[in-house]
């Protein structure tokens, strides 16, 4: 799937990226964000390991200090 949309053009945005952007234009607040990665987490530690929980709460730092 990721290839034929790369091939058609089209732009993917996983879950906890579509947060990111909610997050930097004010729909979703930061400590929410968080809770819903963690719980997501929790629910499938092999497809949102901890290695990526790290890299999500890195880049909610970095809007946070924008």
């Amino acid at each position: 799937m990721a290839s034929t949309c790369k091939s058609e053009g089209i732009v993917i945005s996983w879950g906890l990226e579509i947060m990111l952007d909610l997050v930097r234009a004010g729909r979703l607040a930061q400590k929410k964000a968080r809770e819903i990665a963690e719980a997501i987490h929790r629910a499938n530690p092999f497809h949102v390991s901890p290695e990526i929980l790290r890299r999500f709460a890195d880049r909610l730092r970095e809007i946070s200090s924008k």
